[in-house]
C-alpha cells in the first residue's frame, strides 16, 4: 500500500496481453482498504499505461 502498487496475476486479455503476473500502480490508494491478497479484481487499464484505474473486488459467483 505505501508504494500505491499491487502485483496482479492477470488472465489473458484476448488481442492485447497474455496471462502474466505484473506489478501495477493504482490510481487511488483507498483501494487497499478493501482489497486483500487473493481477491479477484476488475480494473480499467489503458494501452501503454501501467496503472490500474477504478479497481474493485469481484464477488465470487454464487454456488448452485
Amino acid at each position: 500500500a505505501p508504494s500505491k502498487s499491487m502485483t496482479v496475476d492477470g488472465d489473458k486479455v484476448e488481442g492485447w496481453m497474455d496471462a502474466m503476473s505484473m506489478k501495477y500502480q493504482v490510481d487511488n490508494a483507498d483501494v487497499f482498504k478493501t482489497v486483500k491478497v487473493g481477491d479477484r479484481i476488475e480494473a480499467t487499464v489503458y494501452d501503454g499505461d501501467y496503472k490500474l484505474y477504478n479497481v474493485h473486488v469481484v464477488k465470487p459467483a454464487a454456488k448452485k
